[in-house]
């Protein structure tokens, strides 16, 4: 009796440690514009913006003439898987997972590496869930 309790132990830790080694956490790198690479799973981690002048003291004068200052920011879409099609330096072509595509301009973003198959199962699954809005969208328009 005490060796059945003991093997059945021993098979839920195996299958424990077995499905700990399938979660293993990945962390998206910092990504140099150089290694951009075509078919690559790519997100925006920050963007610079202008600051509109109207937005300063009308006091401070400093900023007269030169040029307005930029704000880095965390845009909302920050972390959304982008699939990489084309790259001509600075510029970026990529896929969103809706299908829509983007532009980049990477004087203006930082972005960072996912994980291949992290990138690819978020993609998927976003690209899944946008074509089951769209036809959700399709059946609403017929009635």
């Amino acid at each position: 009796m005490c060796r059945a309790v003991l093997n059945v132990v021993r098979m839920k830790r195996k299958s424990i440690a077995m499905s700990k080694k399938k979660n293993i956490m990945t962390l998206a790198s910092p990504l140099a514009p150089e290694d951009v690479r075509p078919d690559s799973y790519i997100a925006i981690h920050t963007m610079l913006f202008d600051l509109p002048l109207w937005c300063l003291d009308a006091d401070d004068l400093r900023y007269a003439s030169s040029p307005p200052p930029l704000i880095k920011r965390v845009p909302r879409n920050a972390g959304k898987p982008y699939k990489v099609k084309a790259v001509c330096l600075p510029y970026v072509y990529a896929l969103a997972p809706d299908g829509k595509p983007l532009t980049l301009d990477l004087r203006r973003c930082r972005l960072v590496r996912l994980d291949d198959q992290y990138g690819r199962m978020v993609f998927q699954a976003m690209k899944a869930e946008a074509g089951r809005r769209k036809k959700d969208d399709d059946d609403d328009d017929d009635d």
